[in-house]
């Protein structure tokens, strides 16, 4: 079971059973069952597929947005930005991995687990570079060239 909050302060639970998963497969077409199997496209469609995620995470937690008195519409709008939505990958994901217990989704969760360490690692390594590269002396003359061509005239003393 894993949970998220949304950018209204809600708090959405994730967990897979039976009918979470009849439910995502008839108004998603996305059979979460298919998820460990190395030739379907439902892993990696969900892993880098926003809407399609968010398509199956509106029926993964159908039950709890009627509790909750608001319609798809509002839950989308709970998710309104990339660390919202990053959370959810991960709730969403980590709650249809747990939901086997075999071998290969064992296997599955520990790739997951990996290969969402490295991503992060990779993003903090891009921003690191490009706060470097902002930071720059050359990224000032850069700018100060550009602003001179876009905007002619005498240079301010300033």
């Amino acid at each position: 079971m894993s949970r998220l909050n949304d950018a209204a302060g809600r708090r959405w639970t994730c967990e897979v059973n039976v009918l979470a998963v009849k439910r995502v497969k008839n108004q998603t077409g996305v059979d979460l069952l298919t998820l460990m199997d190395p030739e379907g496209e439902a892993f990696e469609k969900l892993a880098t597929d926003v809407v399609s995620l968010c398509e199956v995470m509106v029926a993964l937690l159908a039950e709890q947005i009627d509790a909750q008195w608001i319609d798809e519409e509002e839950f989308l709008r709970g998710l309104n930005n990339e660390q919202i939505v990053r959370t959810a990958t991960r709730c969403c994901m980590e709650a249809i991995l747990s939901f086997s217990q075999t071998p290969k989704a064992t296997l599955m969760t520990t790739a997951f687990g990996k290969v969402w360490d490295a991503t992060e690692k990779r993003e903090r390594m891009q921003l690191a570079h490009a706060q470097e590269l902002v930071e720059s002396d050359e990224f000032d003359q850069l700018v100060a060239k550009t602003a001179e061509s876009v905007i002619p005239g005498k240079r301010s003393s300033a």
